[in-house]
């Protein structure tokens, strides 16, 4: 069995996504929900994510309503005590925040998500195996990803086709070119 990483990584990564709009623009690409190993973290996650796709950015202060309000709607309260333990001192956390080093906390998130992607497939291909279907155990072999760092950032890269379908301005001249200069 593969060793799973230190848990504090996900309370970095909670306050990330919670405080910086850099950091959760990036990790929004690669994220899947059973990368974080804690329920109460998925949930702060989920939270998260639905805020940024809302409105382009971090939930910052926000967290604090949109916690309450989720309290209101019934949440479970054992995922309300989780909730609570990580949401403790984040005042002060979130006024550190602008000097975390959003890169480096990105590199190591990404290598956490790969520790925590290969150990999920090597949960699923064991019970494969377990329940003797060879076929399930590659098809989870065959449709695994590897997780990198560029995965983080856009492809902003264009290929012929839409180069050459391009509109392109004529440029504006300060000089006529066809002018004669004497």
């Amino acid at each position: 069995m593969l060793k799973r990483v230190n848990r504090n990584i996900e309370r970095e990564i909670i306050i990330a996504l919670i405080t910086s709009d850099q950091y959760i623009k990036n990790i929004n690409r690669i994220y899947k929900p059973h990368f974080l190993l804690s329920d109460s973290a998925r949930k702060l996650a989920s939270w998260c994510f639905e805020y940024y796709s809302r409105y382009s950015k971090a939930p910052k202060k926000d967290i604090e309503r949109i916690y309450t309000d989720r309290l209101k709607e019934g949440l479970n309260p054992e995922e309300g005590e989780g909730i609570e333990r990580i949401l403790e001192g984040l005042s002060k956390q979130y006024e550190e925040s602008e000097d975390f080093n959003v890169d480096y906390l990105l590199e190591r998130t990404v290598k956490y998500f790969q520790e925590s992607a290969a150990q999920n497939l090597h949960d699923q291909q064991a019970q494969a195996l377990e329940n003797g279907d060879i076929d399930r155990y590659y098809e989870l072999y065959n449709s695994f990803k590897i997780i990198t760092e560029t995965d983080l950032f856009e492809d902003e890269s264009i290929n012929a086709g839409e180069l050459y379908d391009m509109e392109i301005k004529k440029p504006k001249w300060l000089v006529n070119p066809s002018s004669t200069i004497i």
